[in-house]
């Protein structure tokens, strides 16, 4: 188990590192006006991607994990749907993009990002991988498939390519990790059932995902809302120069989804088969992760000024606080993953939506006041504030959620003594 996480976390080390790279160079070469084009692109991406995912990625994995036998009719029925989505999500991204700036560049990054989803999202193989704990191949695709993107991208600078140009390097690097997973799919001395539509499988699941899709729907405006409405105040230079720190701190939110995609198979099974131990996962799961977010929140906290200067250089000065007021976030996103996949395994996934809906509300309402008055600094305000009264404070105030509660104040009692918590923590055998 603990050889599967480090292969993930090695995973999502890769992403975050050629992610960060990537926007770093794109930041230096081209600066925060057309950054900010490609920000505002991938905001309004991301709050209409809950079309294409339909908020079904744990229950893929769960069903997978429960009924293997079945693994190639739910990778079909899922891809089938998802498909009906991804048509309606890039009809919104388009009338999304035209209403902000009808400019041939916005039109055409729109294009690269609806074709970058497609591939990421239609067909669910690293669900599949993530069933059967297959960390090995999921780090060696994206690890390839990073690589030669990141290889387009600095020919592309190196050359002197167009803005445009660039961006090609998004749905490459999807492309060629879908095509290695399929080859191993297929290739895999497993036999598998030919694919048929399943509508029984479709309508159970669909029904099962609506709470997430519906706050899928809405979290992202929350987590987007920010990016939109800097553009609409101030225009794309300010969201440029906003998108900087935001994107430091959501690829460090990253690493949550990394070490949940190791261990979320193990929960649903030990939750079904050995409730004791998987009580015990959870709680060194709890620890770990607060400990760890908390030391990241830290580091970048202390060293944000830093951080800003040395990946964007003197043109992004006036994000240096924005780093600052965002740090602290970082505890809420790594741990935040935790306390979602346990909602699913207990039932009550159905608070998401309403977790989410009091986030947006909060977000906007919060920047409408503090943008206009302070810009991307009120920006970064309201984000902290919201960020944490949706994954932290909320599941204090539902008294249905008391089960993610108690592992949240088991968490922070851990701190009282992290030397004695940290060594514990080293010490279970998973």
């Amino acid at each position: 188990m603990l050889q599967k996480t480090t292969l993930y976390v090695i995973e999502r080390l890769v992403t975050i590192f050629t992610g960060l790279a990537a926007f770093v160079i794109l930041a230096r070469v081209f600066g925060p006006t057309q950054v900010g084009s490609l920000s505002i692109v991938q905001a309004a991406s991301a709050a209409l991607i809950f079309l294409v995912t339909l908020g079904l990625d744990r229950f893929i994995v769960k069903s997978l994990v429960e009924t293997p036998e079945c693994s190639s009719q739910i990778i079909f029925t899922v891809a089938i749907i998802r498909f009906g989505g991804w048509l309606l999500y890039s009809t919104g991204l388009y009338v999304t993009v035209l209403w902000i700036g009808q400019t041939p560049e916005l039109l055409i990054i729109a294009a690269i990002e609806a074709v970058t989803v497609l591939m990421v999202h239609l067909i669910s193989l690293k669900c599949q991988f993530e069933a059967k704990g297959k960390a090995k191949e999921l780090a060696f695709s994206l690890i390839v498939s990073r690589c030669i993107g990141f290889l387009y991208l600095i020919i592309s600078a190196y050359y002197s390519w167009s803005f445009v140009m660039t961006c090609i390097f998004l749905p490459l690097q999807s492309f060629v990790r879908l095509i290695y997973l399929f080859f191993i799919f297929v290739k895999s001395k497993e036999e598998h059932v030919p694919p048929k539509f399943s509508s029984a499988w479709a309508r159970k699941h669909l029904r099962l995902a609506a709470p997430l899709m519906l706050s899928s729907a809405v979290f992202p405006l929350f987590m987007q809302m920010d990016v939109l409405m800097i553009a609409h105040f101030y225009g794309e230079h300010e969201a440029g120069l906003y998108s900087g720190p935001m994107k430091i701190i959501t690829q460090v939110g990253f690493l949550g989804v990394a070490i949940m995609s190791a261990f979320f198979p193990v929960l649903v099974e030990k939750h079904e088969s050995d409730k004791s131990s998987f009580d015990e996962l959870v709680s060194v799961l709890g620890k770990a992760l607060f400990l760890f977010s908390i030391s990241a929140a830290a580091i970048l906290l202390v060293f944000s000024g830093g951080i800003i200067e040395v990946l964007f250089g003197s043109e992004y000065e006036p994000a240096k606080l924005v780093m600052m007021i965002l740090s602290p976030i970082a505890v809420f996103l790594i741990s935040s993953k935790l306390y979602s996949s346990l909602m699913i395994i207990y039932g009550v996934a159905r608070y998401e939506l309403p977790k989410a809906l009091l986030a947006v509300a909060l977000n906007i309402g919060l920047n409408l006041m503090l943008i206009p008055a302070y810009s991307i600094n009120g920006a970064a305000i309201a984000s902290l504030i919201s960020y944490f009264i949706a994954d932290f404070l909320f599941y204090f105030l539902v008294s249905r959620l008391s089960c993610v509660a108690g592992v949240i104040r088991a968490s922070m009692y851990s701190l009282a003594n992290p030397i004695s918590t940290a060594t514990n923590i080293l010490k279970v055998k998973f």
